[in-house]
């Protein structure tokens, strides 16, 4: 499983992190583009201290 969270190059936590950081004020809209060259789920989360915690936690499931 692949993990999209902030604070890009953060190394290996179980499997390889790969990351991308977003940031949006309130009532901002902020998108990336996710083109997955392979399937597997790839996880997001919030990282306000706090959100994830409290369940602000995604996941793209990638099949073909």
């Amino acid at each position: 499983m692949q993990k999209v969270h902030a604070d890009e190059g953060h190394g290996k936590e179980n499997d390889e992190m790969k990351s991308i950081h977003m940031n949006a004020n309130a009532g901002q809209t902020v998108s990336i583009k996710f083109i997955p060259k392979e399937e597997g789920e790839f996880v997001f989360f919030c990282t306000v201290p706090g959100h994830k915690e409290a369940g602000m936690v995604g996941k793209f499931i990638v099949k073909e």
